[in-house]
């Protein structure tokens, strides 16, 4: 929810969802694309708009633990720099393997930021 007329906070409003459709983009565009690589995408398009990607990951496996602390993060269960496994695959248990993206964008100099989270792949 957005408050007030701060072009940048409006601006932000607008990135998170167009972020969020050109991550989708590439994964339906590349079937081997790896979780290393998706999040090297957002952080580009992050960086391309201005803004700080916040946190260690930005998405993780349906049916993964999303409050699993770092130590315990199995890498290949998250949209992180070291998953170098493709995100389309076939899950543990014989199933194919559904992502939510979770988009975390930060202007630390003006102190604001906002997020967005979606299934990536069944929208």
């Amino acid at each position: 929810m957005l408050f007030g007329g701060d072009p940048d906070k409006h601006r932000l409003a607008l990135d998170l969802p167009r972020m969020f459709a050109a991550c989708r983009e590439a994964l339906l565009a590349d079937s081997r694309l790896t979780g290393g690589q998706l999040h090297t995408e957002l952080l580009a398009l992050g960086a391309a708009s201005g803004w700080t990607t916040a946190g260690w990951h930005c998405g993780h496996l349906v049916g993964a633990d999303p409050s699993a602390a770092v130590r315990d993060a199995r890498p290949d269960a998250y949209i992180c720099a070291v998953n170098d496994r493709p995100l389309r695959r076939t899950a543990e248990g014989g199933w194919q393997a559904h992502w939510i993206l979770e988009i975390h964008l930060v202007d630390e100099r003006r102190g604001f930021g906002g997020s967005y989270k979606r299934l990536l792949d069944l929208v």
